[in-house]
């Protein structure tokens, strides 16, 4: 597959993101900065965008917003710390197509991608402390 262009803050967890990713994508380019993302998805026009919402606290979906009004075919998957529903629709508002808990990086990371490159939706919903279950994901292809 093509490029992913993953927005993280630096450290230890985007390199292990990175390395996930880099099993499904030819290239994946790493960004920690809003100019640098959206110079990057700009120049690259990659087939996914993986945001962590961490990267610009407060501004992430209004960034979510920009990029997807640019490039309404890009895939875009966001990464949150806090299991919080309001956060899933508020990114499925800013025109994410998934929206995955950090916690769930792991297990869940590779099969959202999927999902989202079919045409799908990967959002989680709380249904408690163990986080999202399979029959609580929305993953819809169509």
């Amino acid at each position: 597959m093509g490029c992913a262009v993953l927005g993280v803050p630096h450290g230890g967890l985007s390199e292990g993101i990175q390395g996930l990713l880099a099993t499904q994508f030819e290239s994946v380019v790493l960004v920690a900065d809003d100019r640098s993302l959206l110079a990057c998805v700009d120049a690259l026009d990659p087939d996914l965008l993986v945001l962590d919402l961490a990267l610009l606290p407060g501004a992430t979906l209004g960034l979510t917003t920009r990029v997807r009004k640019a490039h309404p075919g890009l895939r875009i998957l966001l990464l949150v710390s806090g299991d919080d529903a309001r956060l899933a629709s508020a990114a499925e508002d800013a025109g994410a197509d998934g929206c995955l808990l950090k916690a769930d990086l792991g297990s869940e990371l590779l099969r959202a991608v999927e999902v989202v490159l079919a045409g799908g939706t990967a959002f989680w919903s709380s249904e408690g402390p163990d986080g999202p279950k399979d029959s609580d994901r929305q993953n819809q292809v169509g």
